[in-house]
């Protein structure tokens, strides 16, 4: 026959109000508190990988950085080695090159002729024979220009003369100009050697 709680002896129970806790406390933590535990422990696990994959991804994104500033800076590289020595033939660019000079220095130029290519390896001289007329300064300046210009040129001076003659057509040779020039007027650009020159018009 069972017995009520108060017909029990002190003993047990206060046995059984020990042994109730512990068994309410097992069931807490098995029924609530472990499943909790568990997703906890899954949760700082995913944070840590999270967090794993956030610094690869700023390492990543700091050197990404620092490529495209070096690529930037490459291509700034490359655009003024480009202006220096062009890719491939340039005639027309060059010719206004020597017109723009000679405009701004007050020189003229009486005679330019292209001569033939010159392939070396690796690169490609292109000259031009010109006669030249003005005053001295002047001229000094108008090669100044040209040897502090974007593009190699190299300046040969064949003679120096008077301003008469040496050039082609009919022009008026002012009083004020001093000195003519025979020269070779020679830039260059890039190319393989054996590779055939581009057409001339």
């Amino acid at each position: 026959m069972a017995k009520k709680f108060q017909d029990l002896s002190p003993s047990w129970q206060m046995g059984v109000m020990g042994v109730v806790p512990v068994l309410l406390a097992v069931a807490i933590y098995v029924y609530w508190a472990s499943p909790i535990a568990a997703e906890r422990d899954a949760l700082t696990a995913q944070v840590k990988t999270l967090r794993a994959q956030n610094q690869a991804n700023r390492i990543f994104d700091q050197q990404r950085q620092k490529n495209r500033a070096r690529i930037a800076e490459l291509k700034q590289q490359l655009g003024e080695l480009s202006a220096i020595v062009p890719a491939q033939e340039d005639s027309e660019g060059f010719i206004s090159t020597i017109h723009n000079a000679s405009l701004t220095a007050a020189v003229h130029i009486r005679n330019l002729v292209a001569l033939p290519l010159v392939e070396h390896e690796g690169y490609t001289e292109e000259p031009f024979k010109a006669h030249l007329d003005g005053a001295y300064f002047p001229m000094l300046d108008f090669f100044g220009r040209l040897a502090h210009g974007a593009r190699i040129v190299n300046a040969t001076i064949a003679q120096l003369t008077d301003p008469k003659g040496g050039g082609q057509g009919h022009f008026t040779v002012s009083p004020t100009e001093t000195v003519g020039v025979d020269c070779v007027l020679t830039t260059y650009f890039n190319s393989s050697k054996g590779t055939p020159p581009a057409a001339k018009k």
